[in-house]
């Protein structure tokens, strides 16, 4: 028979990832294995290890791969433009987007399930189709390009599988 507490640390587990903004920190994404701070200035990943009792942190400095743990992240530029492959779920932060994509950097942001980016950028949405986009300003620009209100806004969002994606874009404001 399964225990109580054995039930309980299973569920708490099914928690695949949340993201929140911190003014501080700027937009974290945390998984149970880790986490990753979107910060324009001091992107970094930080790893747990033995339940959360030690972390690891690891500064991305420059355009490049890095793996650490359960997080994947390219690192493109103009830096810091970031993939962020955590969980099963693929972010995409382009705080200061180049002026045109290559085609194959298209490619290479082929899935796309949450975008941040500026909101005078709107025009990255219909080229990479994400499930959410985070502005990262200009938040009634990005609303009123889509032809969509503002939504409320929220302190976190946690997504624990990718049922959880909506069927259209939509906008995310956390704050």
């Amino acid at each position: 028979m399964i225990g109580l507490a054995s039930l309980l640390y299973n569920w708490g587990d099914a928690i695949k990832m949340t993201i929140k903004y911190t003014q501080k920190n700027g937009f974290t994404l945390t998984t149970n294995s880790g986490e990753i701070v979107l910060d324009q200035n001091n992107p970094r990943i930080i790893t747990y290890e033995n339940n959360k009792a030690s972390k690891s942190e690891f500064i991305i400095e420059t355009p490049g791969e890095y793996e650490l743990g359960e997080i994947t992240v390219f690192a493109y530029p103009p830096f810091p433009s970031l993939i962020v492959e955590i969980e099963q779920f693929t972010n995409i932060y382009l705080p200061t987007p180049p002026n045109a994509l290559t085609e194959q950097l298209v490619e290479e942001f082929e899935r796309v399930d949450i975008l941040f980016l500026p909101g005078k950028r709107h025009d990255l949405i219909s080229l990479l189709a994400p499930y959410y986009v985070i502005p990262l300003d200009d938040r009634s620009i990005l609303a009123d390009k889509m032809g969509v209100e503002l939504p409320e806004v929220t302190k976190s969002i946690t997504l624990k599988s990718r049922t959880d994606l909506p069927e259209e874009t939509e906008i995310l404001l956390l704050q």
